[in-house]
């Protein structure tokens, strides 16, 4: 047999003592044979680039990968596409289509003469032009719900801000842009995703994944489902593993029977970070669930960290939860701000403007803010009123450095717990309403701050609502309660534990309703403006109400509390708790008073008299 002399033999012999070195209990036998394998199934334009390079072999290269340890991956193929260029047709010019097909590709016979072939086995990365525009027309498949092919391997579509976009032209086809299935990982690099629309589609507008998905610097933005029973994700669905990193989440909508999770609708782990879920909506006439954001209740693995949730919306006749968020199975939240989001209400009034947690929460150095939850119908009762302006708790939850503040509801203007296990530590909640939203409603109007209603479960325990160093003041409400009110059950009468350092109320009145100050707990003479100043950026990922100077609230909580968990010595800025050497103690609230502190300025208003 002949053989090419510009590319070696890939079976040299191997000497006596290298095959003992291999064939070592735990050596490198196994990893030679894998590296091997793989780099055999590599094209053969990659192996001659690698002889070239290295002037070695598939056995030299495969031996030298195995010594060295665990297997590193071949390079991702490059498949580079024409500006425009979409249609799997033979002209020449590399489409989109029939990129991804390359891309996707596991036998030569499937692959498009007119693109890069890709790997066969292995990662592919489809390369977009700068600034490049792919408008789609048709489905990429015969009465297909997808704009483009299935992602059924390891791809890349590195998009150096192009955009991918669905025709708006009258007549255009309904589909989605993106689906991953259940064997496919996809990652879309700085890349935007318009314009899918699904009318008698269930799951994902925009992108549908029950594989794996990573977003990094991607707009996901304009895409709907509309449909008569249910829909879950506008923007995207994800059953899988979903990553969105620096990204832009906005103008989504899942709109049916059942709309949940305007711009993302996930039952898998999820992980947001430094990214803007921004005016996405949920509606429908049974339910309209996170506006922003559904968590599905299986969900374990939820995290939300530096970035905005803001300008949702959610609506429903019968169930309307989590304008910004609504998290049924436990989210981390940290150093995020949720505000702005509206939950237009249902007959039980609505649950959350900002956040609705019926799985558990952490939330950590984060401020809601400027959230409404309205009470649309005539309510008869506290159970079909509005709840919880800012947040609406039904589960565990923990609030630590946090600001809640400028909310709006019926009851618990900031927040509202019905049930469950609820701690908040070292935060501060102020300028919050509890209104009554209803004309000629004798309901709501309870807990500008907090509304508390307590809750024994079957087993006869009763779940108690502990605050340790919360600056709860300047909030207020039509009826009862301006900073707390509490509605206990029998049984349950005193689910609300105080008495640890809190500071509550103003000018000498604690504006509490079914509960009384703890010993150790202030209730200043002092008007609101001596205690702390309005929302404002004074350093730190998220804004914050600040202390002014000489305020009651400053070096009040014993500094042991200040620096164990779950504050850690930090305040929500992430700056130290008692800088001062000569401290006796920490601040309450969420902030730590410092004399060289940054300037502060407006930042969001009141929603009082909206």
């Amino acid at each position: 047999m002949s053989h090419n002399p510009l590319e070696p033999s890939s079976a040299p012999a191997i000497s006596p003592w290298l095959a003992s070195i291999l064939m070592r209990r735990g050596g490198a036998l196994p990893r030679f044979a894998l590296a091997y394998q793989r780099l055999a199934a590599m094209p053969r334009r990659w192996r001659r680039q690698l002889w070239r390079r290295a002037a070695v072999g598939l056995a030299g290269t495969a031996l030298a990968l195995a010594l060295a340890g665990p297997l590193v991956a071949a390079p991702a193929a490059a498949i580079a596409v024409v500006n425009g260029e979409v249609a799997d047709v033979s002209n020449g010019r590399c489409g989109l289509v029939e990129a991804i097909r390359n891309a996707v590709a596991t036998e030569a016979g499937q692959r498009r003469p007119d693109c890069a072939a890709g790997h066969l086995s292995g990662p592919d990365t489809v390369v977009l032009p700068e600034a490049g525009l792919f408008v789609l027309t048709e489905p990429a498949e015969y009465y297909g719900s997808n704009g483009l092919p299935g992602i059924t391997t390891a791809v890349t579509i590195e998009g150096h801000g192009a955009t991918i976009r669905r025709s708006a032209v009258s007549g255009t086809p309904d589909f989605r842009i993106l689906e991953v299935e259940a064997e496919g990982a996809l990652t879309l690099l700085n890349v935007a995703i318009e314009g899918g629309y699904l009318e008698y589609g269930y799951e994902g507008g925009g992108i549908r994944s029950v594989g794996s998905l990573t977003l990094d610097g991607v707009t996901v933005t304009g895409n709907r489902l509309l449909n008569v029973t249910s829909t879950r994700g506008g923007g995207i669905y994800a059953s899988g593993p979903l990553t969105v990193t620096n990204s832009t989440i906005s103008h989504n909508g899942s709109f049916s029977r059942s709309g949940v999770g305007g711009g993302i609708y996930t039952a898998g782990p999820l992980a947001i970070s430094d990214s803007v879920i921004s005016n996405n909506s949920a509606a429908g006439m049974r339910t309209g669930a996170g506006g922003g954001v559904h968590i599905h209740h299986a969900v374990s693995d939820a995290t939300i960290s530096r970035s905005r949730i803001v300008g949702n919306m959610v609506g429903s006749y019968y169930s309307a939860e989590g304008a910004g968020v609504s998290a049924r199975g436990h989210v981390t939240i940290t150093d995020s701000l949720i505000a702005g989001n509206v939950n237009r209400g249902d007959t039980d009034g609505g649950h959350g403007g900002g956040l609705a947690v019926w799985g558990g929460a952490e939330i950590r150095g984060s401020t809601i803010s400027g959230n409404v939850v309205e009470s649309p119908y005539q309510p008869t009762s506290n159970n079909y009123a509005g709840r919880g302006g800012g947040l609406f708790g039904s589960g565990d939850i923990l609030i630590v450095n946090s600001t809640i503040s400028n909310n709006l509801g019926a009851l618990g203007g900031g927040l509202a717990v019905s049930g469950r296990n609820v701690t908040i530590v070292q935060s501060t909640i102020s300028g919050n309403v509890a209104q009554i939203t209803t004309p000629d409603s004798s309901i709501g109007g309870q807990g500008g701050g907090i509304f508390i209603e307590a809750y024994k479960s079957q087993a006869g325990t009763c779940h108690q609502a502990t605050l340790r160093g919360v600056l709860v003041a300047g909030n207020a409400a039509d009826l009862a309660g301006p900073e707390i009110a509490l509605a206990p059950v029998d049984g349950c009468q005193t689910p609300i534990h105080v008495d640890a350092f809190n500071l509550l109320g103003h000018s000498g009145a604690a504006g509490l309703a079914g509960l009384s100050p703890g010993p150790s707990d202030i209730v200043p003479t002092a008007g609101l403006s001596a205690i702390l100043a309005p929302l404002a950026w004074n350093g730190g990922p998220t804004p914050t109400q600040a202390l002014v100077e000489g305020s009651p609230a400053l070096d009040r909580v014993p500094n042991a509390r200040c620096s164990a968990a779950p504050v850690d010595g930090i305040d929500q800025r992430g700056w130290p708790r008692n800088i001062g050497a000569g401290d006796p103690a920490c601040d309450v609230g969420a902030f730590e008073w410092q004399a060289d502190r940054t300037g502060r300025t407006s930042f969001l208003p009141s929603v009082r008299g909206r």
